[in-house]
């Protein structure tokens, strides 16, 4: 019985017979174990059994074409096992085209298409019907211009486990598919639409990081766009199409690596695409260096500019993934009522070099009556920025020492306060950019916040510098 009720299946696999020809001395071909292995995980996430259908016989007499087309039309998704053997046999053709042009008759297009790519193949050999779909991919190369390597082959062993996570990826999607068609359309009630991540497409090198952010998101509730593959005939109609996502989206997300990403045809890598796309669309873009990259392994210059840029975190993946849901969460969230006068929170951000005046800043506006917050400064990279973001995203004011500290790390600062406020649920009320000791001029950081001023404390906290704290403090009481 399928779980999918009104369907003689929930899953026909589409596959070159070719591609399952046992090796000697093997009881079962690559895509049979692959469907198996497929089903158990289906079942266990189900918590019944389904109904998959694969025709185990080589199909070679014209008369088995009518039952196993109506096999097609009668089954709720369709598995493609993509393949050179696949794209080059005539069988398979007939095959595809029968289900899609089931699907449009039927005007049924939701009905889901899964693609398993097994071969490293250019999507121009694809049919138009696949185009926009995207496939998970079951092959590698062990390092850089290596011969494609498909995973589990001829079996998967316990220890392969690029192979048992992708399985895990594409059982979970079948999964969720199936569980949408088997509600009725009487029962389904419109919900809340879910938040959704824009997750940049990966050159080969991050793969597996990709796909560990990506089933973080989903895990945790997010829908991860893009659904569907963009066209690469031209920049330009790649980039429109991936707008089109961002539109949906709350942020962006890239991971970039040694590699921009060539294709044929581009003056532009692919991660330059993605970048001045999500930039001209003003979504909020959080960027993520491989943590061991350093300069020299990145050898283009426009991509090293991209990859080592101010705002490209370098962390985990698990802190830039909790960041990253984080800011989703908090950008959803409705606005609260205005801070109390009584309570407003001035953040007094700076280095260890400056922590003197940080110090004499704190004890100045708590005469004032305010709370205040320093950084913490002896905890490890991800504890640091975290408290970072939590200060940004929780003051009313912003003081910036700037002293013994350098103009990009100032620079650095201001950006992180620009880019909190994609996560605050009210303006930042003002900015003070304090150049204190020692008493020389200060190289312009070539950043200004909106409602930013500057106060000189190279002298300490003079009569001067005093007057300019006062109005920083009644500016923001209102």
């Amino acid at each position: 019985m399928p779980y999918v009720s009104g369907f003689e299946h929930d899953l026909f696999v589409s596959y070159a017979h070719i591609d399952d020809e046992p090796d000697v001395g093997q009881r079962h071909g690559w895509v049979t174990t692959l469907k198996d292995n497929l089903r158990t995980r289906i079942d266990r996430r189900l918590g019944t059994r389904s109904d998959i259908w694969m025709d185990q016989r080589l199909v070679a007499e014209a008369e088995l074409t009518t039952p196993i087309m109506e096999g097609l039309k009668r089954a709720a998704g369709l598995l493609v096992i993509l393949s050179r053997a696949y794209l080059n046999s005539p069988w398979c053709q007939r095959e595809r085209g029968g289900f899609l042009e089931s699907l449009q008759e039927r005007r049924m297009a939701r009905r889901p298409v899964f693609l398993v790519e097994c071969d490293d193949l250019d999507r121009a050999d694809l049919p138009p019907a696949f185009g926009d779909l995207l496939s998970v991919r079951f092959w590698q190369r062990e390092t850089e211009g290596a011969a494609p390597q498909r995973l589990g082959d001829p079996l998967p062993l316990l220890e392969d486990r690029t192979y048992w996570s992708r399985l895990n990826d594409l059982s979970f999607k079948v999964t969720e598919e199936l569980g949408r068609l088997s509600v009725s359309a009487a029962a389904m009630t419109p919900q809340t639409s879910v938040p959704a991540v824009f997750l940049a497409e990966v050159t080969d090198d991050l793969v597996e990081q990709y796909e560990r952010v990506q089933r973080s998101l989903e895990q945790a509730g997010f829908a991860v766009l893009p659904n569907r593959a963009y066209p690469r005939d031209t920049p330009e109609s790649y980039a429109s199409a991936m707008r089109e996502d961002l539109d949906r989206c709350e942020i962006c997300v890239q991971l970039l690596g040694e590699y921009g990403g060539r294709v044929r045809g581009w003056n532009s890598s692919l991660a330059a695409v993605q970048y001045e796309a999500a930039r001209q669309t003003g979504k909020p873009l959080r960027q993520w260096r491989r943590f061991e990259l350093d300069k020299p392994a990145v050898k283009d210059e426009l991509h090293r500019e991209l990859v080592f840029g101010a705002d490209v975190v370098n962390e985990s993946l698990e802190s830039f993934i909790a960041g990253i849901a984080k800011q989703v969460t908090a950008a959803r969230q409705p606005p609260s009522a205005p801070a109390n006068r009584e309570t407003m929170l001035v953040f007094v951000n700076h280095d260890q070099s400056d922590a003197e005046v940080g110090t004499a800043l704190c004890d100045f506006f708590a005469r004032e009556g305010l709370a205040f917050v320093q950084p913490v400064l002896h905890e490890t990279a991800d504890a640091m920025r975290a408290d970072l973001e939590d200060n940004l995203k929780l003051c009313d004011g912003l003081v910036m020492v700037y002293g013994h500290s350098p103009s990009t790390w100032v620079r650095h600062q201001l950006k992180e306060a620009l880019k909190a406020r994609c996560v605050r649920d009210r303006p930042l009320g003002h900015v003070l950019l304090c150049h204190s000791p020692p008493d020389e001029a200060k190289i312009d950081p070539g950043l200004r916040l909106p409602n930013q001023s500057v106060i000189d404390c190279r002298r300490g906290i003079d009569a001067n510098a005093a007057r300019a704290l006062a109005q920083f403090v009644s500016t923001l009481r209102g």
